[in-house]
């Protein structure tokens, strides 16, 4: 009760599996509450083994938000580049503009997990009913634990791949009809100036004559 209770409003459980004789709990908390929350939960209880761990992602988080700024002054130039820019110049400058955009959202969706992984913490809580020694997990639950930390990472991606779809969905709806439009238009013309080329072509082929000699006719002397 006590693993439950002891949860803020703006915490939650992953994970939960009861049977028998021992139990397994997987919590989100806070991360400067971590500390209050294990006391907590540990009242009344006896303690048997406990481990805390964690991974720096300064470096990480640092060099995303670097690539994001960089990423921001090149879209900034190419969008003053595109006011004087010409049709064929547009279709490149759009091209870039949409990787850059992609490759944006995709380096924010990361930053934003790493901002969860800051803010909330991960808590395994294992319970053994009284007179039950704590033994090495069976080889299923090991299994199980692997196929749903897969089903969860799986959950992340497909949550950040509609985050970059979304934020892409409005520069196609945009950029696509117009990509589009010019590719005929740049058709149409080149067709129409093949065409009056064809037309007004001067016609260099000469035609001539040839008398060919009657050799039937004889001089007479």
């Amino acid at each position: 009760a006590l693993i439950k209770s002891s949860l803020n409003s703006d915490e939650w459980m992953d994970y939960e599996n009861i049977g028998a004789t021992n139990a397994r709990f997987t919590a989100r908390i806070k991360s400067d509450r971590i500390d209050a929350y294990i006391a907590a939960i540990s009242q009344n209880n006896e303690v048997s083994y406990y481990e805390k761990t964690a991974t720096d992602i300064s470096l990480q988080y640092q060099s995303k938000e670097a690539q994001i700024e960089s990423y921001q002054s090149e879209l900034a130039r190419l969008n003053e580049l595109f006011e004087d820019a010409t049709v064929s110049e547009m279709i490149q400058l759009n091209t870039r503009i949409a990787q850059i955009t992609l490759a944006v959202n995709t380096l924010q969706g990361s930053i934003n997990q790493f901002d969860s992984l800051v803010d909330y913490s991960e808590v395994t809580i294992r319970l053994y009913k009284n007179g039950t020694q704590p033994v090495t997990l069976p080889f299923g639950e090991k299994l199980n634990d692997v196929f749903i930390g897969a089903w969860k990472a799986l959950g992340v991606f497909f949550a950040g791949l509609l985050i970059v779809l979304t934020a892409v969905f409005p520069f196609a709806v945009v950029f696509v009809p117009i990509g589009v439009g010019v590719f005929f238009l740049v058709r149409f013309i080149k067709k129409k100036r093949l065409a009056s080329g064809k037309a007004t072509a001067p016609n260099n082929k000469l035609f001539s004559s040839k008398t060919k000699p009657d050799t039937n006719d004889t001089d007479k002397k």
